[in-house]
């Protein structure tokens, strides 16, 4: 069986978790924000996508959930994986340089509209080099970007 067909399949078995987030001045857009999740075997859930909005959880972190009313939102941080998150805003292009140079440098990205990406950086990508790749754009004023959750040394 082929890697994606593997992938497709595990796929079928993903949930939905949800995250309230906290409005200041309109930003963000949605009051809650929802992330793919697989099950784990140790009954906990895995989240499988990057989240452009909250900043309590990220990529491959597990996490617990409350269910309510057939909908499942995040209640706590179960284990920390060791990936960072950062969004980016892209001030005037589509950004898609920007992206392919985060892709090349071993990072995921996903877009969340044609201005908005979030970034998973892996562990064994060095943030100081992602930092200094962004720091090159938005000294151009190219982007802005933020760091909501760091977990990797410098």
């Amino acid at each position: 069986m082929s890697a994606k067909k593997k992938r497709a399949d595990s796929q079928k078995h993903w949930v939905k978790i949800n995250f309230a987030l906290e409005q200041e001045d309109g930003y963000p857009p949605v009051s809650s924000e929802s992330v793919w999740a697989s099950q784990a075997s140790d009954g906990t859930l895995k989240i499988e996508s990057i989240p452009f909005f909250t900043d309590e959880a990220t990529f491959q972190d597990s996490v617990a959930v409350t269910d309510e009313e057939g909908e499942l939102w995040f209640d706590e941080l179960i284990e920390e994986s060791d990936n960072s998150l950062i969004w980016i805003i892209f001030m005037e292009s589509d950004g898609q340089e920007v992206i392919d140079d985060l892709e090349a440098a071993g990072c995921d990205v996903e877009r969340c509209n044609e201005s908005q990406c979030a970034v998973n950086i892996p562990k064994n990508v060095r943030l100081k080099k992602i930092r200094k790749l962004l720091d090159q754009y938005a000294h151009n004023d190219e982007l802005d970007y933020a760091e909501p959750i760091l977990r990797q040394g410098q």
